[in-house]
């Protein structure tokens, strides 16, 4: 194994298993709400878009501070805790923009979803204090970018699994009719105290790991561009999920309830899925931006195709297991027979194309990271725009949600457009890198 792929995979594993378990927590709690009852399954399921709006913002403001970090490496982080202070500050201010404009617009969400009159104001209230139990999410996000960008994988992950953890059992501690008996009105409880005590925890492992004490400043205008080329196109490719979301989710809403339920069961299993590809991408653009600031570009086109590489050959195997299992996973997750055949209809006909999903995920991650930014989001708004259009049209016109499930399986095999840019942009960041080197030579 080349030094190339042993770097990417020390971030990578710990990255894949913390994101992916934070990810896996929607579809746990799907999970337990399906123990709930049906109406409570269908509500969280019509919430599904909302939650994308707010994982924009946590994870536009987490890359941003990763990369900050990382690129500080050859000065050993010493603006690390400067970088996320000003950066979480900002997640925050957003995060309680996006709370309030879906606190008092549910109503209006309730009427674009088209909500069943009976209930309508359960899903009301649910947004709203949901949205406000995001506002707790920023702190163990920031921390964990940290640990991350400033060579603490394990920590980062340790830190999420906990908040995770927390969340879960939150849920069905005072959940499950068995149990505490709350309902859907577990969630923003479970939500709030996970995130509490998870950024305690983070602060903690800053000062274990002596990044708390590094005083050097990057300075608000350094923050405030990396915001600008890395945080922002990231927050607006899960931006633009978030509004595909809501598109697809009216799309289907005509369908009935269990079409609805089964989607939105199919959508976050995807969303799941699609941490892994993301999160090698996100390893292998730290690398990158180790080299780049330790001054060793030689290494960068190596470390980029072996990001790749792992990605192909992890998303072989995901979409050998997802197509294969597809009814199991779909009944344990659904629970309601109509919802969970829908979801397995969805797994069957997209899951096989997950091998190159993975590696146009892992290509999109690293454009974002290193400088193209606009370009990635270019990419990822036009793969949404193609799947709502022309998916959302055929299955509005021919009556059944199968034609939107075709057209997403078919756009996700014309993803190595996005792969040979990514190569494109790793040839000119090398090359451009190489340059500067050469001139400040005497």
């Amino acid at each position: 194994m080349s030094g190339e792929w042993r770097g990417v995979l020390r971030y990578a594993r710990p990255m894949i298993l913390a994101d992916g378990i934070g990810t896996a927590v929607p579809v746990v709690v799907i999970a337990l709400i399906g123990w709930m009852g049906e109406d409570a399954l269908y509500v969280r399921s019509l919430f599904m878009p909302v939650v994308f709006a707010f994982i924009a913002i946590q994870l536009s403001i987490a890359v941003t501070t990763q990369v900050a970090v990382a690129l500080s490496a050859g000065r050993e982080y010493d603006s690390a805790v400067a970088s996320a202070w000003w950066l979480a500050r900002v997640g925050f201010a957003v995060t309680a923009v996006v709370t309030a404009v879906f606190t008092f617009g549910a109503p209006l969400l309730a009427d674009l979803l088209s909500v069943r009159p009976d209930v309508r104001e359960q899903f009301e209230w649910f947004v709203r204090w949901v949205a406000l139990a995001q506002l707790t999410g920023i702190g163990p996000v920031v921390c964990a970018a940290v640990l991350r960008g400033a060579e603490q994988p394990r920590s980062a992950s340790v830190l999420l699994l906990m908040a995770g953890g927390l969340e879960v059992t939150g849920v069905a501690v005072l959940g499950l009719p068995v149990m505490g008996g709350w309902g859907l009105w577990s969630v923003p409880v479970a939500i709030s105290a996970a995130g509490v005590i998870a950024t305690v925890m983070g602060l903690q492992l800053l000062r274990r790991a002596g990044l708390w004490g590094r005083v050097g400043q990057l300075g608000r205008r350094g923050e405030a561009t990396l915001l600008r080329q890395v945080g922002i196109p990231v927050g607006s490719a899960y931006g633009v999920i978030f509004a595909s979301n809501f598109v697809l989710i009216w799309v289907v809403s005509v369908f009935g309830a269990a079409s609805i339920a089964g989607f939105a069961v199919a959508y976050t299993l995807q969303t799941m899925i699609i941490v892994p590809g993301m999160a090698i991408g996100s390893a292998t653009a730290i690398v990158v931006n180790q080299c780049r600031g330790r001054e060793e570009f030689d290494r960068i086109r190596k470390v980029v195709h072996a990001g790749l590489a792992i990605a192909g050959v992890l998303y072989a195997l995901i979409a050998v297991v997802f197509w294969a299992g597809r009814e199991w996973i779909a009944l344990a997750i659904a629970r309601e027979p109509g919802a969970a055949s829908e979801a397995a209809e969805f797994l069957g006909l997209v899951a096989p194309t997950y091998l190159i999903l993975g590696v146009v995920l892992a290509a999109l991650s690293v454009l974002e990271q290193t400088g193209s930014g606009l370009l990635a989001v270019v990419l990822n708004a036009t793969y949404f725009a193609l799947i709502c259009v022309i998916g959302g049209y055929l299955a509005r016109s021919f009556g059944e949600v199968t034609p939107l499930y075709q057209t997403m399986a078919l756009i996700n095999l014309f993803g190595g457009v996005v792969v040979i840019t990514a190569l494109r942009h790793t040839r000119r960041l090398q090359r451009s890198g190489a340059a500067v080197d050469a001139r400040q030579e005497p």
